[in-house]
C-alpha cells in the first residue's frame, strides 16, 4: 500500500497574488511592482501585462523570473498593439512543480 499522506516538513504556505494590471506604461508598471514588492507573494499571476513595461514592473516587485505568454507565440505581421497585451508568471523563487495537484516552492 502507497503512503498518499504528503510530508508535512516539505509543505509550507504560499502566497498568490492574482492581478489584472490593465497595461499599464512602465510609471504605473514601476507603482504596481513596489505595491508586489511589500505584498511579498510566493508567485505572481498577472493580466494584461504590457511588454513594454513587464521587466519594469518584475524589477520592481523584486521578481527572481517571470514568464510571459507573448513570448510562447510569434506575433502576427499585422497584429494590433491590444493583441500584444497578456498573462504572465513571475515569482520571487524558484518554484517546482511536483504533482499535478501539490506544488512546492524552493
Amino acid at each position: 500500500m502507497v503512503d498518499r499522506q504528503p510530508n508535512a516538513a516539505k509543505i509550507r504556505e504560499v502566497r498568490v497574488v492574482s492581478w489584472n494590471i490593465a497595461f499599464r506604461g512602465p510609471k504605473a508598471a514601476k507603482q504596481q511592482g513596489d505595491l508586489l514588492r511589500r505584498l511579498a507573494p510566493d508567485l505572481m499571476l498577472l493580466q494584461e501585462v504590457n511588454p513594454g513595461s513587464s521587466a519594469v514592473l518584475a524589477d520592481a516587485a523584486g521578481a527572481y523570473w517571470m514568464v510571459r505568454a507573448i513570448d510562447l507565440r510569434t506575433p502576427e505581421p499585422d497584429e494590433s498593439p491590444v493583441r500584444r497585451r497578456g498573462v504572465a508568471i513571475y515569482a520571487e523563487c524558484a518554484v517546482v512543480v511536483r504533482s499535478r495537484r501539490q506544488y512546492a516552492v524552493d
